[in-house]
């Protein structure tokens, strides 16, 4: 985490978070993925299904203080070995996270979910 870039000759500050995990059938939030938006202006994430034959479901939560969660990104398919994504410009929340669960209850796949949160200079 830290400054890791220079965006289109502007100075970005960068913060990265990744994680992964298996869908289950009611849904597993990844830990990992849990970005502190508070002192940043946009945020994105990028989800793969690294699974080869089940879909997984995917949304981004935000909170307002870490505890109670909302759905700000309804749940999406993700097929299997597909990439998805997800940006604001402007963080509306001061949290944000990845939850995952399996499409078909017991069809069980792996995903790996990438975060990032940047405020330009």
């Amino acid at each position: 985490m830290g400054i890791v870039s220079v965006t289109a000759g502007r100075n970005a500050l960068v913060e990265e978070v990744a994680g992964t995990a298996t869908t289950t059938n009611i849904g597993v939030r990844i830990a990992a993925t849990v970005l502190d938006a508070r002192a940043w202006r946009s945020i994105a994430y990028t989800l793969r299904n690294t699974g080869a034959t089940n879909t997984a479901r995917w949304r981004v939560d935000g909170s307002s203080d870490g505890t109670n969660w909302r759905a700000v990104q309804a749940l999406a398919d993700v097929a299997p070995g597909a990439n998805v994504g997800f940006a604001l410009d402007q963080a509306i929340y001061s949290y944000y996270r990845v939850v995952v669960l399996s499409k078909v209850a017991g069809s069980h796949t792996t995903v790996s979910a990438r975060g990032i949160l940047k405020a330009t200079e």
